[in-house]
């Protein structure tokens, strides 16, 4: 160790650069923790400032704050903690930001030391403000660690983790300090725990190599007793009692050198060597770390009230030490008082330990079989689960393969009436096939806890008949008497999710048109009883064994009767008819005797609003052929990449492609970076117009693929079209959100492609022009010029909802003629204001939809300023190839 005195430097005659060099070589021993040198280089620099007065008072509090830093690391506290608080008020009052920003940051590191984790949270805030305000870069490193760390102690793992990732993504780690380095690899390890063994491992031995020339053995012990925690996390006693003992030898070391401030962490050592010896079987050492421990403990809490007694005593009155002396002699006799109780606590629990061990020993094997029994048993139905939503997702692709081209046969009007009967019943097998994959992940969902009720304002009479309806034909085709009993008045209104009722419907009438032999009746029963909606299902079927009736409307159930011939079915109507019903807050029966017919019935609470007028959510409009697909792209100068790595769906989408436009097919979205970048003479632009991109691939998905396009100078502005089997909303919105121009999802409709892609070959079209007219505008715009296109767009998204809106009103507010209005819109924005005006409101409609922010398509009209609801329908159409009720669902 150093040691300095006065004599090697007058402070009378002292110049500004020798002080200087004492406080760097003071520095450069504080990080290395030989902080007994600081004190000894620094002292004399202060016992002399009280007699002469430095002619930098600057340097003086420098030296002050080093000496309080070397304090704090010696766990010399309260002398620490006065000299702080008194350099923070003095640099405040002098305006020395730099100084009071490292004092309140050092302060903040005290008082976590000390467990006063309000109080260091309030230095962490004070000195964030004044990093802000002053740019005081050099101290950010240093502040996020110290937030990191606090948010860990009080067990914010998502903050932690926040500031964690801000250290590694924006900061340089290796110029700072080692003890910092040291606590970003400590948190980093304590974020990974439980995790991954061998990374959690390796983060807190980087920390222990970093401080361990620092000769920080309170440090050592803590990163010790860590890995040894972590290696018993995963049950590997011997490695855990290895670095066990590592960290009992830090602790006596920091004992025999006075470094031993965090008592607590010494008694969680003794409480792991405990737990240690447990698992290896060594009961007698075990008892004696509880033992240890417990004194450890004891003897931490008795530490910890004289620390806070002595803090007090320091700032109080001779009147208040009087007082405080006695409450510490009280508090004394009541940890005696808690000592003798835990030593009996301890003693019985060692003598019921001693009567349970072997009852223990017995049970322990029986408990184990029946923990993995059930853990096999609950796996199983998870892979079954999984399998069957993996599986829904998969038969999605080859539904488009098969629904969209049976239905551009349809349209043939050369086809036999034979041909086309046979198509209708392929169509709508396909359907019912589509229909069921729907449960299928609906019934995942559910499981998941993520299926909601989407309610729709809804003519309860119409869409109850004409669902009911629908097994007319089938009726008379099977010989059935098929009686319809809807009691609701025609004028009644009530919000249901339509979509579940409708399926709901389906599975019962199914089940019971199954069951039903030729001869037999079936009747549908709709009513509302007392603010619920009752639908009931009868028939004089088969009827259900009574010994099947409690599981039918289990998962997957089959009836295993030996007289029952086997039937078919996934088991999962009824299941799934009954998991709506408790969606809806309902309850569903049944009833059934053997060769006497089933009553399956559901009762829900509903919402009723009786009035004539109704606009009804499903608005539908004429199909509109877009006749400019064909005209206007004949001549095939459009080209369109095609990313699919399935075969026939690729190939299926080139053939619909070809007709209007040139295709290029790729296999992945590797393969079509590739292809943009082949030739470096030939830019990606010539080579591609628009890319319709799957998201599911091997090698480069389309979410990777899609951002490295939107990143990319070269093909940011080339619109991109999502197509994907995966139908959640999430995955929609993710993206949206990374920069998709359009998204579709499986199976889809043929022309619905046609014009979305149309119309955003439209859009890009018209920026081209624009580049064409005003390069320099484009390419370029003023400070200007941004500041008025953000008042234009801030003020006609808050006038969206008026019908008011038009161009003359946006000619007045902003002061200038219509022309001048046109020609600035459509400078900056590449569209003439009415076009402006209608392509946000339709987007915005677009997200209202999508996100279901209101239950009917009449009020997102209106939200977006739309006061004929045809109109919108049409106009939407024309814009996303899809009705807004087809949006919404």
């Amino acid at each position: 160790m150093v040691a300095c005195t006065s004599e090697h430097i007058d402070l009378s005659s002292a110049n500004e650069k020798e002080v200087q060099d004492y406080l760097i070589k003071a520095e450069q021993f504080l990080n290395i923790n030989q902080n007994d040198s600081v004190l000894a280089y620094l002292s004399p620099l202060v016992i002399a400032a009280q007699k002469v007065e430095l002619q930098n008072a600057t340097q003086n509090l420098k030296v002050r704050l080093m000496i309080a830093k070397a304090n704090e690391q010696n766990n010399h506290n309260v002398t620490a903690l006065l000299e702080l608080k008194e350099l923070i008020e003095e640099t405040r009052k002098q305006k020395l930001w730099t100084i009071y920003t490292e004092s309140a940051l050092t302060l903040a590191r005290l008082y976590h030391k000390m467990q006063r984790f309000n109080l260091s949270k309030q230095q962490l805030e004070t000195s964030k403000v004044i990093i802000d305000r002053f740019e005081l870069d050099q101290y950010v490193l240093e502040w996020i660690i110290l937030n990191a760390h606090w948010h860990e102690e009080v067990g914010s793992a998502d903050s932690t983790t926040y500031y964690i990732d801000l250290v590694s993504h924006t900061l340089d780690l290796t110029n700072s300090r080692p003890n910092i380095q040291a606590e970003y690899y400590m948190i980093k390890g304590l974020l990974s725990s439980r995790q991954d063994l061998n990374q959690t491992i390796q983060y807190f031995q980087t920390a222990v190599d970093l401080i361990r020339p620092m000769n920080d053995n309170e440090g050592l012990m803590l990163l010790y007793h860590l890995m040894s925690r972590e290696y018993g996390i995963f049950n590997q006693d011997d490695q855990s009692l290895v670095c066990s003992d590592s960290a009992m030898v830090a602790a006596y070391r920091a004992i025999a050198k006075g470094q031993l401030n965090s008592s607590h962490v010494f008694v969680s050592v003794n409480s792991q060597r405990r737990t240690i010896y447990k698992n290896l079987g060594q009961p007698d050492s075990a008892l004696y770390y509880v033992e240890k421990g417990n004194g450890e403990r004891l003897r931490y809490t008795r530490d910890q009230e004289r620390f806070r007694f002595r803090e007090l005593d320091v700032q109080s009155t001779n009147q208040q030490q009087s007082l405080l002396l006695q409450e510490q002699e009280q508090q004394i006799k009541t940890d005696r008082a808690i000592q003798i109780l835990l030593f009996s606590v301890i003693f019985l629990a060692v003598v019921l330990l001693i009567l349970i061990v072997r009852n223990y020993q017995k049970q322990k094997q029986t408990n184990q079989q029946l923990a993995a029994q059930a853990q096999q048993l609950a796996q199983l139905d998870q892979m079954k689960s999984r399998f069957f939503a993996n599986a829904s997702h998969e038969l999605r692709t080859p539904l488009t393969l098969m629904l969209a081209p049976i239905k551009k046969l349809l349209q043939d009007d050369h086809l036999t009436p034979k041909q086309h009967q046979m198509l209708n019943i392929a169509a709508r097998n396909g359907k019912q096939l589509q229909q069921l994959t729907t449960e299928i992940l609906n019934l995942r969902k559910l499981e998941l806890g993520n299926l909601e009720v989407t309610a729709h304002p809804t003519l309860l009479y119409d869409f109850f008949s004409t669902h009911c309806a629908q097994f007319t034909s089938l009726a008379d085709s099977k010989g059935i008497e098929y009686i319809i009993d809807v009691q609701i008045d025609r004028k009644v209104i009530g919000q249901i999710d339509q979509e579940k009722c409708r399926q709901l419907i389906y599975n019962l009438l199914s089940n019971a048109f199954k069951f039903t032999p030729s001869g037999g009746q079936i009747r549908c029963h709709v009513a509302l009883q007392n603010g619920h909606l009752k639908f009931e299902v009868s028939d004089t079927g088969e009827g259900i064994h009574r010994d099947d009736l409690p599981h039918v409307f289990n998962r997957y159930f089959q009836t295993n009767r030996p007289e029952k011939p086997i039937e078919g079915g996934t088991g999962i109507g009824l299941a799934l008819c009954k998991e709506y019903v408790e969606l809806f807050d309902g309850k569903m029966e049944v009833k059934s005797a053997l060769n006497q017919g089933s009553t399956f019935s559901a009762k829900f609470p509903i919402e009723i609003k009786e009035t004539a007028v109704f606009v009804p959510n499903e608005i539908t409009t004429p199909l509109v052929k877009n006749t400019s697909i064909a005209t206007k792209k004949s001549n095939h100068q459009t080209h369109i990449l095609i990313v699919e790595d399935h075969p026939d769906l690729g190939k299926y989408l080139k053939m619909v492609l070809s007709d209007h436009y040139q295709v290029t097919l790729v296999e992945n979205g590797q393969a079509a970076w590739e292809y943009l970048f082949t030739n470096e003479n030939e830019s990606p632009a010539s080579k591609c117009d628009l890319i319709l991109s799957d998201l599911m691939m091997p090698v480069m998905d389309g979410y990777q693929l899609s951002e490295k396009l939107k990143s990319h100078n070269a093909t940011r502005h080339i619109p991109v079209v999502m197509l994907t089997a995966r139908a959640e909303l999430r995955d929609k919105l993710k993206a949206l959100r990374i920069g998709v121009d359009d998204y579709l999802t499986k199976p889809f409709e043929e022309e619905e492609l046609l014009v979305r892609i149309q119309n955003l070959l439209e859009r890009q079209t018209i920026k081209k022009e624009l580049q064409t007219e005003d390069k320099k505008a484009v390419a370029d715009i003023s400070q200007e010029d941004q500041d008025w296109l953000l008042r234009f767009e801030t003020y006609v998204q808050q006038q969206l909802s008026s019908d008011l809106l038009s161009v003359s009103l946006l000619a007045d507010e902003f002061a200038m003629s219509e022309p001048t209005l046109f020609r600035q819109t459509k400078r900056l924005t590449g569209l003439s204001p009415l076009q402006y005006i209608k392509e946000v409101r339709l987007n915005k409609a677009l997200h209202l939809l999508e996100t279901q922010t209101y239950n009917s398509v009449s009020k997102v009209a209106y939200e977006v300023g739309y006061a004929d609801h045809s109109a919108f329908a049409r106009a939407f159409k024309k814009r996303f190839g899809k009705s807004p009720s087809g949006v919404m669902g």
